[in-house]
Order: structure tokens, then sequence, then C-alpha cells
């Protein structure tokens, strides 16, 4: 029989990426139930014992979880069973630079604070993972990172005449998908005895400004016959799409799980125009 995973998440999508990455390989998931971090420590023991769990992922991190996230570490411990977590670029304040792995968070707003403060609670684990993602393509979890970059672009590029974006603010863009491959590698390795734990940071092979990314996305838009904003560059450091810059550094997805950083354009085109088919828009009439 195949090795089990839990996944306790608030959003479908979230699970539906994760089943499609595991979907080939002889894993099991689990979908947590909406109420599971609720649930009383013996409840908790009861699903974990009648599921057979093998390993836990943790994509629900709203501050009110926090007790039902300790319980769940708890028994993780108790049990076993390795934790992987999802966190966010957010815990680190916006005065702080070079995002590496082993720099020390220090939030400067209560998002980031209540994001160190589950970190800190999983990390207590011997057997735990803490995955902090930068800006995100789209969105797909309840995990509190920005809620899909391209959406923010594109509504912007199409109802605006003008779009003022910053060639100053960069991060690191990357899609559920990608992200949902880098889980399955560490989940697979963990599995079979890999000893690699603590924080790690999944980025992308480049980093792009919000002007880079929304000049990218503008040229696909009009290549699709759309009409779009004039893009406006400043030399702003904070971006104006997203809520801060996110330039995540550093190599342990690589390193300690084989993980391969792609580009953020790779796919982008795909992306661009499962967005405009979803949100209903049409070419402009020539």
């Amino acid at each position: 029989m195949g090795f089990r995973v839990l996944v306790v998440s608030e959003s479908p999508a979230f699970y539906e990426t994760l089943e499609a990455a595991f979907e080939a390989l002889a894993f099991s998931l689990r979908a947590a139930t909406p109420d599971f971090l609720t649930l009383t420590a013996d409840n908790m023991v009861t699903y974990l014992e009648g599921e057979r769990i093998n390993v836990v992922i943790n994509a629900n991190t709203e501050p009110s979880c926090a007790e039902g996230l300790q319980r769940l570490v708890k028994l993780c411990g108790e049990k076993d069973l390795p934790l992987i977590h999802l966190s966010s670029y957010r815990v680190f304040g916006a005065a702080q630079s070079d995002l590496s792995e082993s720099l020390s968070p220090e939030p400067d707003d209560a998002l980031g604070e209540a994001l160190l403060t589950a970190e800190k609670t999983v990390l207590g684990l011997e057997h735990a993972i803490v995955l902090r993602m930068p800006w995100t393509l789209t969105s797909c979890s309840h995990a509190p990172t920005d809620e899909g970059l391209l959406g923010r672009i594109c509504f912007a590029l199409l109802n605006n005449p003008v779009l003022n974006v910053s060639e100053v603010a960069s991060g690191a863009l990357i899609s559920w998908p990608e992200i949902a491959k880098t889980i399955v590698a560490m989940v697979q390795q963990i599995l079979c005895g890999a000893e690699n734990w603590g924080v790690f940071h999944v980025h992308t092979s480049d980093n792009c400004s919000e002007a880079e990314f929304a000049d990218a996305v503008a040229r696909l838009l009009r290549g699709e016959g759309l009409c779009v904003s004039e893009l406006a560059i400043t030399k702003e450091p904070w971006p104006c799409s997203v809520e801060r810059p996110a330039l995540l550094l550093g190599r342990r997805c690589t390193d300690n799980f084989g993980v391969q950083q792609r580009s953020f354009r790779v796919g982008l085109k795909g992306s661009v125009q499962r967005w405009i088919t979803e949100n209903g828009y049409r070419p402009a009439p020539v």
C-alpha cells in the first residue's frame, strides 16, 4: 500500500493542484475536513490513526487556527509524522533585504508576526519543514501570500489608461504547480529517509521587477488582441500591485532535494490565455 499524505487546507484548488502533482506516484492524498484544526487532540489522533497518515502538509496558516496548529504539531511529534508547513516571505519586515534562508525574520505587521509565530511552533518539531513562498502567479491557497499577481496585473492593464509599475521593487514569482512539484520532491525523499529539515525558500531561477512582469503580461495580452494600459515606469521602491518586494534567496530546495528552479516566463503565455478565457475577455474589434 502506498504512503498516505494528509493535506490541511481550506482551498480545494490547492488540494487539486497537489493531487495532480502526486497523480503518477504511489501516494494517496487525504483532504482534511475544513474544521480539522478545530478538532480536539483526541479527535485528531482518531483521524490520523484511522487514515494511517504518513506525512502532513499544512497550508492553513490563518491566525485563528493557531491553537489547532499547536495541537497538530504536538501530535506529529508524538506520532513521529513529518510536517511540511507553508509560509510566506511576509515573515520578513519591509526594511529587510537579501532574504536568505538563514536570515532571522523581523516582521513589522500583524500578518508577519502571526506567520512567524506559526513557523516557530512548527520548527519545534524534529521532523518539520517550513516552506516560504514568494509572489504567486495565481490564487490557489489560503496561505497568506499575495493572492495572485497575474490576476491583479491583468485586471489593471485592461481597466486603466495608464498603469504605474516599479522597476525597483523585485521578487521571485512562482506558480502553484511549481510549488506542488517542490512539495512532491520533499515528500518522496523524506519518506525514503532524507534528513533535510528546517526553513526552505521556494523561488524561480530568475527574479523580476514589477515593471518587467507587467511588460511581459502586457505583450501577451496584446498578442491575444486585447487593448492594454500604457505602462508608466517608476523608480519607487514599493510595488503598486503587491504588498511589498519578495526577493527570496536560498539554495536548500536544490541542494537538499534536487529541485530545479524554472524561469517565471515558462508557461506564462498559457497562464495568460487561461486567465483571458476564465474571465470572459474578448479581443477588441479591429
